[in-house]
């Protein structure tokens, strides 16, 4: 009886929590948004680049290309971290769906990267990790 009633208790308690409680809390971009760089790894060239090249990038297509660092991404796995800020941020033209999220998490010596569905055809994973692998 008071295992069943302990059970029921922490129940309730799982289900008073909001449901944003239990999802992954991500950065929110910058005034830069194509470049957020909370690892402090990027030079002043680097980021200007990324930037011009994505001003460029978006006037043409509505495609766009984000970079971002972080030291962790604390708690959540980095796919699952990659796949909200993706969500949350609006990477890419929300119609075409084409947008590039590159998410280095330099704490642990690991990145994520990944593509909106309405690219994969132009840029697929493979040619992805390509790039990664050679820059």
């Amino acid at each position: 009886m008071k295992k069943t009633f302990a059970w029921l208790l922490c129940a309730l308690l799982v289900l008073a929590l909001p449901i944003n409680a239990l999802a992954i809390a991500v950065v929110q971009p910058n005034d830069l948004f194509y470049v957020y760089d909370g690892a402090n790894v990027l030079s002043d060239d680097t980021i200007e680049t990324i930037v011009r090249n994505n001003d460029a990038l978006y006037e043409a297509c509505g495609a766009q290309i984000v970079f971002v660092t972080l030291n962790t991404t604390g708690n959540a796995d980095i796919s699952d971290y990659a796949y909200t800020l993706f969500d949350e941020w609006g990477i890419g033209s929300a119609d075409k769906n084409n947008g590039v999220l590159i998410l280095m998490e330099i704490g642990a010596e690991d990145y994520w990267y990944m593509q909106g569905t309405g690219i994969e055809q132009s840029l697929s994973t493979a040619d992805l990790a390509e790039m990664v692998d050679t820059y």
